[in-house]
């Protein structure tokens, strides 16, 4: 979490640590949107469960997974005034990636 976090800090051009606990708040905010996408966002076990470590749930090491939690984040906390640009673009990244056989669930 702490390098998705990173990322998504840079990305707003943040040094700080007064936002983190809402930053924070909005990364597991947006890998349970995609989860409700139909998208994994989530590392899981040999059977398929997610993993859990410490209460939190552990996000995917993943390029993509993390670009579209930066949209959302990003959307949220209305960057540069551009919510609603940010949140189509992370809504089609999600979309794209629940169609992906790569990144979809098995339900």
């Amino acid at each position: 979490m702490m390098k998705l976090l990173s990322q998504v800090k840079t990305a707003m051009r943040i040094s700080h640590d007064l936002l983190d606990v809402t930053f924070e708040s909005d990364i597991q905010t947006a890998a349970l949107e995609l989860y409700r996408s139909g998208v994994q966002p989530y590392v899981t076990d040999e059977e398929g469960k997610i993993v859990v470590i410490d209460g939190q749930r552990q996000i995917l090491d993943d390029e993509l997974i993390h670009k579209a939690i930066e949209l959302y984040v990003k959307a949220q906390n209305d960057y540069n005034g551009k919510s609603e640009q940010l949140q189509q673009a992370f809504q089609k990244l999600s979309d794209s990636l629940a169609l992906s056989g790569d990144y979809s669930l098995e339900r």
